[in-house]
Order: structure tokens, then sequence, then C-alpha cells
């Protein structure tokens, strides 16, 4: 038994030894005669070489938003066929597909035309990958390669944005006549891993064409991907929008502080601060670009501009309630406006006779009063000219008074016209919300319908 096995080994080693030595005569008779600077010619020379071009998306690893630069794992497939690498499989052990390198035979120029990577500009992708020929002359092409590439993005809508980026792949020297790319319809998501950032819609391929450079005239064929993605959400929602949201609805302390606190201003400025960081974190997630502002960037920018307002409109409200009550009394136009129409449309109630001075004593200098005598008829009496101390009491006690009703009626005003802010406020705030969430995608506003050419 143990004989029999070693004979079957030996056996086994033998025919991998010949088929060893088959295939090294099979690629030295291919490539005697070969010139990998030619390109493949099926019939004549005025028929373009077809190189079908098929790639698979592994992984969207980076979207550098300020460089707009996209960078993805994919694996790239290029299929052609070669006449002068065809043998017959009887004679060299039924071998029917072998591997050679990129260095000894012809492949396609295929360059990356939106490259956004210095060190491979102008370079074939998977050059260093080797190539995979059948007994037929089909030579096949497989690169496992991370492509950084330039994506334009449109950030109308960030963080609720879809984007399409674009792979353009074309032929670096041959112009349409001489080499044309056909995308090789597959599975392109089949290998696909998940991205964190993004929601993958599809990946579609496009028919195109490259303008002519300074070394050829004539129109290059091009196959370009399109990568349709979908930023998720959820990250942007929790560290951008919620804070600001938050922000806003904080500004209400300001209309229902007591103004005798003193630290309504205080707290407003604190809240514009805050407001303004967080508009400087989401920046740096902002592409630097004046074409649009973004979605987020006017829902900051209104929500600061209603904090701002807010402080301005807290100030009209301090100072009504400080007003200095020995300037003047209380003008007509608060009484008829604001302790009227305001306070009745803010459902304040205003006390009776507030609208109007009253219990105020004027007294003279020099003024006749009424006594009664004992009999019980008047007589008219002439006071003195010089004001006794009871007079001037009395003078003092009726102007102090005069001036706490007065000071009363300007703090009434104020707490109806801050009752009216902060109304004011809050339609202001669920209407700037509104507004702007409603301009998301899918909402009111249509999603972006797919490119289905290549120059949209």
């Amino acid at each position: 038994m143990m004989l029999l096995l070693h004979l079957i080994v030996l056996i086994l080693g033998y025919h991998e030894q010949v088929l060893g030595f088959q295939e090294r005569a099979l690629v030295e008779n291919l490539l005697e005669n070969y010139h990998e600077e030619l390109r493949p010619l099926v019939e004549n020379n005025s028929q373009p070489t077809a190189v079908n071009i098929s790639l698979r998306l592994i992984q969207i690893f980076e979207m550098d938003v300020k460089k707009q630069v996209i960078i993805t794992s994919v694996w790239l497939k290029q299929a052609w066929f070669d006449p002068e690498l065809r043998w017959n499989k009887s004679q060299y052990g039924w071998i029917d597909e072998i591997s050679l390198s990129p260095d000894d035979v012809w492949v396609p120029d295929t360059v990356l035309l939106n490259n956004a990577e210095t060190s491979k500009m102008g370079k074939p992708v998977g050059l260093n990958n080797p190539l995979l020929v059948t007994s037929h002359g089909t030579v096949r092409w497989l690169a496992p390669i991370i492509l950084k590439s330039s994506c334009k993005l449109s950030v109308r809508y960030f963080p609720f944005d879809e984007q399409f980026c674009r792979l353009k792949f074309v032929s670096w020297t041959y112009s349409k006549s001489a080499l044309l790319l056909e995308p090789e319809e597959t599975e392109t998501l089949q290998n696909y891993t998940e991205s964190g950032e993004w929601y993958l819609e599809r990946v579609y391929a496009l028919r195109s064409s490259s303008k002519a450079t300074h070394s050829n005239t004539e129109n290059k064929s091009a196959v370009t991907y399109v990568i349709h993605i979908r930023r998720k959400v959820f990250y942007y929602f929790v560290y951008l929008i919620a804070p600001c949201m938050v922000t806003s609805f904080m500004t209400l302390i300001l209309f229902t502080l007591p103004p005798e606190s003193g630290e309504r201003m205080v707290v407003g400025v604190t809240i514009l601060l805050s407001l303004t960081v967080f508009y400087l974190l989401a920046s740096t997630h902002i592409p630097e670009t004046s074409e649009v502002v973004p979605l987020i960037g006017r829902y900051y920018s209104l929500t600061i501009i209603e904090i701002a307002c807010a402080l301005g409109l807290t100030c009209w409200v301090l100072r009504f309630h400080h007003y200095n009550t020995s300037v003047g009394k209380v003008p007509n136009w608060v009484r008829v406006y604001i302790l009227g129409y305001i306070a009745r449309a803010v459902l304040y109630k205003v006390p009776d006779g507030s609208s109007s001075v009253n219990g105020s004593v004027e007294v003279q200098g020099n003024r006749d009063t009424a006594v009664s005598d004992n009999d019980g008829s008047f007589a008219r009496r002439r006071l003195p000219r010089e004001p006794s101390g009871i007079t001037m009491m009395a003078e003092r006690v009726s102007k102090k008074q005069e001036e706490e009703t007065v000071q009363d009626e300007w703090q009434l005003a104020a707490r109806v016209i801050n009752r009216f802010f902060l109304v004011g406020y809050l339609v202001a705030v669920f209407l700037s919300i509104s507004v702007i969430f409603l301009q998301v995608p899918g909402v009111l506003v249509t999603r972006p319908s797919p490119p289905t050419s290549d120059e949209e």
C-alpha cells in the first residue's frame, strides 16, 4: 500500500514538472517574435482594437469635501483579443490559460482622466498586475486598485445632498479609430462594503469620448463610470443641526428672564457666541465654494440673524422697563398701540385705568381752598403764598406717586412688547425651520436626476 502511494506521488510530481516545462516552452514560443509596441490587429489596420472594460466598486474610503476628491477601492477588468497570443492546447499539455507580465505583451494605455493623485498622473491603471491569456487569444487584465479621483460636488443641499462622482477611463495615446473602449455588463456591487457616511444608490457606465490633445487631433474613446451616492444625515444632524436648533430655542430665555436681573444681555451674547462656534465647526465640512450657499449654511445664517434681532429687541424691552420718568410721561402712541392693540393681540390683560395717569395731585403755590365753618356754611379762604412744611411734603408725595405711576405704566408697556417679541421670535424660529428643511430633496424639491451623458 505504501509503495502504491509513493508511486502516485512520483507520477503527480513528474506530471507537474512536465507541465512546468511545457508552460515555459509555450511562453517562450509566444513571445519569440512578439512586438509589445504594436496593438493587436484583428482583420486589418483600419479596424480599431476593441477593449472591453468593467468595474466593480469594493469600498468608498473617503470623500474629501474640502479638496473635492473621492478615494475608492475598485476591481478594474480589461479584456481584448490578441491573435498573436493563440496556441494549440494539444501541443502544450492541454494548457488553456497562462499568466504573463504586462511588460512582455501589448496592453492598452488606459488612464483615469480625472485622476487626483500626482504620482499616477498619465500612467495606465493596474500596470503592475499580471495578465491572464487563454488559448483562444483572449487577454484579461484584472487590477484591484485604489483610485483617487476628482469629484465636482454639488453642496446646495448639504448635508442632504446627493453626489454623482465620475471615473472617466480613456486611452492616453490611441485615438478612437485605433482603440475603442466598450463598457462590459457586470455586477458592479457584488463585493461592495457599505460606507459609514454614504448610501450607494447605483453605479453605471456611460459611453463617452475625450477631447483631442496636442499630440492627437482626433477624439479618443472613453468609458465613464458614474457613482451615485447619497449622504447619511444622522451624523450631521446630531453634531451640527440639533445644536443649532437647541441654541435657537434657548434664546427664549432672553424673553423669560426678569429685567431686574440684569443678565439678559449677558445670556444673549453668550448664546450668539456659542452658535458662532458651531458655525465655524460646520464650515470645516463644507467645500470652499462661492457658487452656492449650502442649506446648512443658510440655516445657520438665518438663526444668527434671529438671535441678533432678539438681542436688539431685548434692548428695546429693557429701555422701556428702565425708562427715565423725569424725561417725560408715556406718549399716547404707547397707550394706543402697545397697551391697546398689541396687548389684545398677545392676550395680555392690561389693568383698567392704565392708559392714563390717575391719582396725581397738582399743587399750586397760590390756590383757593374751601373751608367749612361750624354752622355748615362754606367760606373761601386764600392760602398763603409761602408754602408750609405740610404743603411741601404733599408736593413731594404727589410727585413721587406720579413718577411711580408713570414708571409702572412704562414697565407694563415693556411686559406687553416682551410677550409680543416672544411670540414673534417663536413664529420666526418655526418658520425658518420649516422654510429651510422643506427644501430638502424629496420633500418639496425633487431629487436630482442621474446624468445620462458625460457632458451633463
